[in-house]
């Protein structure tokens, strides 16, 4: 790669390598933690460049709690080995920006809802939508992205998956239905995921079934990868999402949306244990309040900081103004009238005698 890590060392669970900034890298609010995000690239690319001869834990996270280091676990040490941030970010680009290698077949022509796995689950009825579960949601997402992917109208997707609904012994409402199809078609994914597809025709069709039996062999589209499988920007996404949605439910007066977690999990098309990931992720961003509520009644309860703040701000304003009025026995709202008429009244004279 043209430099070397600082220090390796020796886990139980394997190696860990650091590469250590010669200078610090200052994070603010002013630059909109721009730092940050062109962190997590480098960091990204530091993963596959390594990854292309070794096994590489790509999933890990960018900023977590790492070991730390000692006599008895550090395996390498070389305290002039430092990296610059911004040698590391040209680095970075130049590798992003080079051509791609791919083994993979690209086939134009082919569509699919061609392929087997289309009408295997088109055809199923025994589909539910429990807790933890890749349920009717997400095969419904994933069918109607294999018909837009395959040049089908929205109107046909949307006539074939209702009577695939209605198929169904416990199936989505109409609205429901109809959101998941117009996300299918908004142009946020390229077609349908086929870890998801794989997933899900062995959670609802049968255990048994092989990728031979699913996909065709003369080939596999190679979309942009849905969000569900990015690396990168999937989680930018989906914190997107839940602002436009709070935004949708909340306001300065009523900050706080209350709102159970599987119907959550619907409206974002994301993954339980994502969901989890996310709110990690959100805690540190100081951007979204989550608060988790357990129990048969529970759920979660969702706001903007901003927002949280304002209403503080004038709920504060609101008693210091009370605690006044009562202290000083008067209306304040008096004072400011009376300061708005001061020309109506006249200069005089008294004569004292």
């Amino acid at each position: 790669m043209g430099f070397l890590p600082t220090i390796i060392m020796k886990t139980p669970g394997g190696y860990q390598v650091y590469f250590v900034l010669d200078k610090p890298v200052f994070i603010t609010a002013k630059s909109n933690f721009k730092a940050i995000e062109i962190a997590k690239k480098v960091s990204n690319q530091l993963r596959k460049s390594l990854g292309e001869t070794l096994r590489v834990d790509t999933k890990c996270n960018h900023f977590g709690i790492f070991r730390f280091p000692q006599k008895s676990n550090i395996v390498f040490f070389e305290k002039s080995y430092l990296c610059n941030f911004a040698t590391l970010i040209n680095w970075s680009m130049k590798k992003e920006d080079s051509p791609k290698k791919t083994k993979m077949k690209l086939v134009k022509s082919f569509k699919q809802v061609d392929e087997p796995w289309f009408n295997l689950l088109l055809n199923e009825s025994d589909i539910k939508g429990e807790k933890g579960t890749m349920g009717r949601n997400n095969v419904v997402l994933t069918l109607s992205l294999a018909m837009y992917a395959s040049g089908r109208s929205k109107e046909n997707c949307l006539y074939n998956l209702t009577e695939f609904n209605y198929r169904l012994e416990n199936p989505l409402s109409d609205n429901e239905l109809e959101r998941t199809v117009n996300s299918a078609y908004s142009g946020k994914y390229k077609g349908a995921s086929k870890a998801f597809i794989t997933t899900l025709c062995t959670e609802w069709v049968n255990r048994d079934l092989k990728s031979s039996d699913l996909f065709s062999t003369t080939g596999w589209y190679k979309f942009a990868k849905p969000r569900e499988e990015r690396v990168r920007s999937h989680y930018e996404e989906w914190v997107e999402d839940l602002e436009q949605l709070i935004n949708d439910k909340t306001n300065v007066n009523q900050p706080f949306l209350r709102i159970k977690r599987q119907e959550l999990i619907d409206r974002l098309g994301i993954a339980n244990s994502s969901l989890t990931a996310l709110f990690k992720r959100l805690k540190a961003t100081n951007k979204i309040n989550v608060q988790t509520i357990r129990g048969r009644n529970g759920g979660v309860i969702l706001a903007l900081v901003k927002n949280i703040l304002i209403n503080q701000i004038k709920n504060h304003h609101k008693q210091a103004k009370k605690a006044l009025q009562e202290y000083l026995g008067i209306n304040l709202d008096t004072l400011k009238n009376v300061n708005q008429s001061k020309n109506d009244y006249q200069e005089i004279t008294l004569d004292t005698g």
